[in-house]
This record gives C-alpha cells, sequence and structure tokens, in this order.
C-alpha cells in the first residue's frame, strides 16, 4: 500500500497511526479496500513527510509493544526519496530515530538522464499501461525517442509518466503519438522543470557534483593529483559554456570568469577549444 505526500498533508496517515480513523476508512479514502494491499507499505518521497507524523511514527515503531490499525510486527515498509537523506539528516529535517529505523537495506538508483538506454522500454511500457486503463491501442513513433532521450528529466520517472500521460491526452485524433508533438510539449516541459531546477541551482549542482565524485571514486583507483584533474574535467564545460553565452567573445568571456585573457587563450589551448565561426557556407 502507498502512503504518500497527499496522505501526509490531509493527517489521514497521522490519523491512521493514532488508530483516531480505521484501517477502512483509510483505505476507502484512497479507494482501496483490504483485499487489495498486502502487508507492505510504500512511503514515497519520504523527505516530504512532516517531522510531527515523523516523530509520531519513530514512536511506534520503537514501542515494544504497540497497537496500530495499520503496522503489525509483519509490516515492511519502502521508503523512496529522490533527495539526499543524509544531507537532510544532517541539516536536521528529518527524524533521526525514525531514518534508522528504515534504513536497514539502502538502495541507489542513477537517475533517469544517466541511463538513457532504460528510456524506450519505459516509455512502451508506460503507454501500454495508458491504453489498459483507456481501453485503446495507441503507439508512439519511432521519431520520438531520441528526442525523449536527449532531455534530462530532472523529476526522474515521475516526470517522463506525467509528459507522456499530457502527450497522450493531446494526441486525440491520432492512434499515434508524433514527434512533433512530442517535440513542441518538452519545449514547454523545459521551461516548467527548469524554473524550479535554476531557482535551486546551488543545491542541484553541488548534489550533482557529488554524486558524479563519489562515483569517480567508487569506480576508478585514486592516484595522487586528482585535485586537478578533476578541476580540468570541470573547467573546460565551463569555458566551453561561457564562450556559447557570451557568443565566442574571449574578452567579454575573460571577465565574467575572473581570469586573464591570456590565460582563457591558454586553457582553450590546453582544452583543445576551437572557435568554428558561422559562416553562410557552412550554414548551407
Amino acid at each position: 500500500m502507498e502512503i504518500n505526500y497527499l496522505d501526509y498533508k490531509n493527517n489521514n496517515f497521522e490519523k491512521l497511526l493514532l488508530n483516531k480513523i480505521t484501517k477502512d476508512e483509510f483505505l476507502s479514502s484512497k479507494l482501496l479496500k483490504n483485499s487489495d494491499i498486502s502487508n507492505t507499505i510504500l512511503l514515497t518521497d519520504i523527505e516530504t513527510m512532516p517531522i510531527n507524523i515523523q516523530n509520531t511514527m519513530a514512536a511506534l515503531l520503537k514501542a515494544k509493544n504497540f497497537s496500530s490499525n495499520l503496522i503489525s510486527k509483519n509490516t515492511k515498509f519502502i521508503a523512496t526519496s529522490s533527495k539526499n537523506m543524509k544531507q537532510i539528516l544532517s541539516n536536521n529535517n528529518f527524524s533521526s530515530e525514525l531514518f534508522y529505523f528504515l534504513s536497514m537495506y539502502n538502495i541507489f538508483t542513477l537517475p533517469l538522464r544517466e541511463r538513457k538506454e532504460d528510456i524506450r522500454i519505459l516509455v512502451k511500457e508506460i503507454i501500454a499501461e495508458f491504453n489498459l486503463a483507456n481501453k485503446m491501442d495507441k503507439t508512439i513513433s519511432e521519431d520520438t525517442f531520441p528526442l525523449l532521450e536527449d532531455y534530462i528529466w530532472p523529476g526522474n520517472l515521475t516526470q517522463l509518466k506525467s509528459f507522456l500521460y499530457r502527450c497522450y491526452n493531446f494526441s486525440v485524433n491520432d492512434l499515434s503519438i508524433k514527434a512533433s508533438l512530442v517535440k513542441h510539449e518538452i519545449n514547454n516541459e523545459f521551461k516548467y522543470a527548469n524554473k524550479d531546477y535554476l531557482v535551486n541551482w546551488k543545491i542541484n549542482f553541488n548534489n550533482f557534483i557529488s554524486a558524479n565524485i563519489r562515483g569517480f571514486l567508487s569506480n576508478n583507483k585514486v592516484e595522487s593529483g586528482l585535485y586537478y584533474k578533476l578541476i580540468k574535467e570541470f573547467e573546460r564545460p565551463l569555458i566551453i559554456e561561457m564562450l556559447k553565452y557570451t557568443n565566442n567573445n574571449k574578452f567579454l568571456s575573460s571577465q565574467l570568469l575572473g581570469i586573464n585573457r591570456n590565460t582563457l587563450r591558454k586553457k582553450m589551448e590546453d582544452y583543445e577549444i576551437k572557435i568554428i565561426k558561422n559562416t553562410a557556407e557552412n550554414e548551407q
């Protein structure tokens, strides 16, 4: 049985933990019956659970002789989060007691942008799920997959599913979801998704860098000079993006980067960064 953000927000989950409502009443609010569920509880986006509910749940799990309409000795928990829970914990934004009660086995999955080979399979499964629910037989054209694989999907699978649902509904008169529709919606998706991403860019940037460093350290033999190796890996894309931003103006780029123009020129030579000017011949 899934417990999600809405269950946290409307307090139904807390009421159930405190036996203020029955299990049947809780399931009825989720349009479920007792026969529909097992003794496994899925806590999705657990970092959104309010601290008072965290404390209630931790106290319940800690008690030797507890009675709850929801939880028994045989109950199994699966908790999911797209956030760095250790960082949230260190900032005192999550109950350490509840965290360690739930943290028996940790499974880390790569974000969707780092496993693009899965997108084709996921998309076909999601479309099949929509077809089953809507008693239809829609498909998605092959030329949409490169578009879907090139997008960064900051919201991972949840965002992909929401995006496909919108495309599915927009293709009212078509039995196939066309690339033109997907391209148009991805342009809109980029604006929406990156609004939050850019507002929180420092947190996202730090998390992204940290994740890549951890991946490097766990998969490579660490040798001396690591600092300079990693700085080089960061500097090259930084210089390329700054040159794009200034329309290849090296003087302005050096000013914005806060380095000497000769230093910028030297780094461009070291990293083999070349400026290719757009000409009429190149554009034809």
